[in-house]
């Protein structure tokens, strides 16, 4: 059996292009299920899945975890910051931090992540920094990372990250700010606020 192929590493810097999603709508999810349906036949150990988490607008989680209810979408938080890497974990190498599991690719990496968890996790629970800096909650995706002063910031997309590298020193001081108001509101209940 071969092993499920790697998520492509991050780009070092924001002009690095990252894989576009498919133009057809609902074939990222088909392609999901088909993998998850593969493995599962297969008798895989994890599953990569290339669509960035959906947000559900209800949730009060702190943590952005995808709908196999994975932080990080799998990947290995341990090589995702010291390599940039994003290299889906195993099941067997799962820890639960915070009520959000990871994995990892080894016991190693694992040990290293529970001795130092925040050494590890991204900022803001994984929503995208962008975002949380406006006072709002949105899906970020380990493939549109950015690693700054020793942390790790999730984006949604490619232009979020542009948006964000550009003003990144006044962006996280005003989301580190923020975070502790909206870190367990709904995504919901920021869109009603802001709207009033």
């Amino acid at each position: 059996m071969t092993p499920p192929s790697p998520t492509p590493a991050l780009p070092a810097r924001a002009d690095g292009a990252a894989p576009s999603a498919t133009a057809r709508p609902g074939a990222a999810s088909r392609r999901a299920v088909v993998a998850v349906l593969a493995a599962l036949l297969l008798g895989a150990a994890t599953v990569a899945v290339s669509a960035a988490p959906r947000l559900d607008q209800g949730s009060t989680s702190a943590v952005l975890v995808d709908r196999a209810g994975l932080a990080l979408q799998g990947l290995d938080p341990v090589l995702l910051v010291e390599e940039g890497r994003a290299t889906p974990g195993m099941a067997r190498h799962a820890w639960i931090h915070d009520g959000a599991p990871y994995r990892f690719v080894s016991a190693e990496t694992m040990a290293r992540f529970r001795a130092a968890p925040h050494a590890y996790l991204p900022a803001y629970g994984g929503f995208s920094a962008l975002h949380v800096a406006a006072g709002r909650k949105e899906a970020g995706d380990p493939r549109h990372a950015t690693r700054l002063d020793g942390r790790l910031f999730l984006h949604r997309d490619a232009e979020s990250r542009r948006a964000f590298e550009a003003e990144a020193a006044a962006l996280v001081a005003r989301a580190d700010a923020g975070w502790p108001m909206i870190r367990y509101r709904t995504p919901r209940m920021l869109e009603a606020a802001a709207a009033r």
